[in-house]
């Protein structure tokens, strides 16, 4: 995304998809993200306001990276190279009439159910024998209830302000207002530095996991392969060429030593048999 920016125009069906599932997964109503993300939060109120808590927070945060994405992806000032520019075009249709069939499903599969409607929401009834266990063990889940209807258009329309507050956020940062984002960066560096770096897990998996698989097959390699197998292969050759050296010196091409050689063969076969 860097390398990005101003695109819009250039990739028509591809912004378009891109922005109707920005919308739905930021929360935006009414479109399907929404739906979801209200009726998680509501319960998660139900059951504790910590958990609400942390679901605001994660669906401010949501609303944030997609919207970020979206702008710095299709708006703003081209960051795109000279010599690449003039390649950018539209992809084929194989390619945008799926992300359109997704568009549509992201518009419109949260009107399967509508939470607030309890008689619509005939695919959360549906459902409801597939989470029965879990409410069993969970006793405090209360989905098969009616809940007050003020208490969830309440919670609804602060969950819509949650997803606008992450879109205005991201539009101030990345279209408004971008040097902020960098003096954000310079502000909080450290912080900035363990995001980027995404808490070097990469790096810890490779200390751990893919260093120490390297190292103990290199070790493999250089003193069990190279040394045992190669070794043993290696030993043997030598071995055949050790004797096959000595032995080729009997094979002198003189019919005499040959002679010889069977006179005294035979004289030790006989002389066997004597003294037995």
């Amino acid at each position: 995304m860097r390398k990005m920016g101003s695109l819009k125009s250039k990739l028509t069906y591809t912004w378009r998809t891109y922005l109707i599932g920005t919308l739905a997964i930021a929360g935006i109503p009414p479109l399907a993200g929404f739906f979801s993300k209200d009726e998680i939060l509501f319960y998660s109120f139900e059951r504790h306001a910590g958990f609400w808590i942390l679901g605001a927070a994660a669906a401010i945060m949501t609303s944030f990276y997609m919207f970020r994405s979206l702008y710095m992806t299709f708006y703003g000032e081209s960051r795109v190279y000279h010599e690449t520019a003039h390649h950018v075009h539209e992809s084929p249709f194989i390619m945008t009439v799926p992300l359109m069939i997704l568009a549509a499903g992201a518009a419109l599969a949260g009107f399967v159910g509508i939470p607030i409607w309890e008689g619509l929401n005939r695919f959360g009834d549906f459902l409801a024998p597939v989470f029965a266990p879990a409410q069993a063990i969970l006793k405090g889940a209360h989905h098969g209830e009616h809940h007050s209807l003020a208490a969830e258009v309440t919670l609804m329309l602060v969950s819509v302000a949650i997803a606008i507050v992450g879109l205005l956020f991201a539009r101030r940062l990345y279209i408004t207002d971008p040097p902020a984002a960098d003096r954000m960066v310079e502000r909080f560096r450290p912080l900035h530095t363990l995001v980027y770096n995404k808490y070097w897990i990469d790096e810890l998996y490779d200390i751990l996991f893919v260093n120490s698989i390297v190292n103990f097959s290199r070790f493999l390699w250089k003193a069990f392969d190279d040394k045992v197998i190669d070794g043993i292969v290696n030993g043997v050759a030598e071995m055949v060429r050790g004797w096959a050296k000595e032995l080729r010196l009997a094979q002198t091409g003189l019919v005499k030593d040959y002679a010889l050689a069977m006179l005294v063969g035979i004289v030790v076969v006989i002389g066997y048999f004597v003294l037995k």
